[in-house]
């Protein structure tokens, strides 16, 4: 049927070609077929018969510490004892809640386009560095929404005192931390 469609084309154009140029009558063809394209888009629209398909073929990859076009659940400590964890247009959960021993640890996290959030144990001394570009950090208790660094403390924590290190860059996405009772 298209193929149909296209060859009717074909020849209405060439029929156009030779009238202008053996008759010199000038039928604006460009302006006559785009008039009837988006009449018949128009239709298509109309009876729901037109859709847009794209077949997005991003490779999709999750592993113990990284989400890119995914979902992904990450546990500390991990087979590979990573220390960082990359969430690139995707989600991604980072379960710090059943860990030992966090204290003097650090951690990096980077959200790219995604949504990254960070479960720690109620009641753990935390120290966080924040970078954010046009995106959203949330800590407990302080939020920032905004393009910057930002530095969180855990309230009664002093200078010298061991406390979770988490350096955490945000672009274009969200980071929350959120305490676990």
């Amino acid at each position: 049927m298209k193929s149909m469609v296209w060859g009717v084309v074909i020849i209405v154009v060439g029929l156009c070609v030779l009238l202008g140029a053996i008759f010199g009558i000038n039928i604006p063809i460009i302006k006559i077929l785009f008039g009837l394209f988006l009449v018949y888009l128009g239709v298509k629209v109309i009876f729901g018969a037109f859709s847009w398909n794209f077949d997005f073929k991003a490779e999709k990859r999750s592993s113990d510490h990284e989400a890119v076009f995914a979902k992904a659940q990450f546990q500390y400590p991990n087979a590979k004892e990573a220390r960082e964890y990359v969430t690139v247009f995707g989600s991604s959960q980072l379960d710090l809640s059943e860990a030992e021993d966090l204290t003097e640890q650090s951690l990096e996290t980077v959200t790219v386009f995604g949504e990254s959030e960070i479960v720690v144990k109620k009641g753990l001394p935390l120290r966080v560095e924040s970078n954010t570009v046009f995106a959203k950090s949330e800590f407990p208790g302080k939020n920032i929404s905004a393009f910057g660094q930002f530095h969180y403390t855990t309230p009664g924590l002093k200078e010298g005192d061991p406390a979770l290190n988490l350096k955490v860059t945000v672009v274009f996405g969200s980071l929350k931390v959120t305490e676990k009772d």
